[in-house]
């Protein structure tokens, strides 16, 4: 909870700081990235809690009902220990988040090679190295 108080008081003093004359300029990367950056490091939970109100609404149940298919849960599942699970999250997020921080003040290919070789090295530890593994 701590860890959200500070995200979201982060975002509202930085989104406070914006200029909106300078959101129309050719240059808007650093002017929207204080607004964008909160949605980007955001997405995983927020696509989450998305996921699992439709997955209840549809099986009839109440969205405030408990549940094990949260994507923890999910990843726990197929064998990873708590670390590892915690990795995979912080690397999904840093792949949205880092590539978005990038764009703003680099050209888009920099930031998309940056999206492309996160995803990779996401998707290589998210598949290799269950329970049995020396790794995290």
């Amino acid at each position: 909870m701590f860890l959200g108080l500070l995200l979201a008081s982060a975002a509202i003093t930085l989104t406070g700081q914006v200029d909106p004359n300078a959101i129309s300029a050719v240059e808007a990367g650093p002017t929207l990235l204080p607004l964008l950056l909160p949605f980007a490091v955001l997405a995983i939970p927020l696509a989450d809690l998305i996921l699992a109100i439709s997955r209840r609404v549809r099986a009839g149940r109440s969205p405030f009902a408990p549940d094990k298919d949260h994507l923890h849960h999910r990843l726990l599942s197929a064998g990873n220990s708590h670390v590892r699970t915690a990795v995979i999250m912080y690397l999904w997020t840093a792949t949205l988040a880092f590539p978005m921080t990038i764009s703003a003040f680099a050209p888009i290919w920099v930031a998309l090679l940056t999206a492309a070789l996160l995803a990779t090295i996401t998707i290589v530890v998210t598949r290799t190295g269950k329970k049995d593994s020396v790794y995290v």
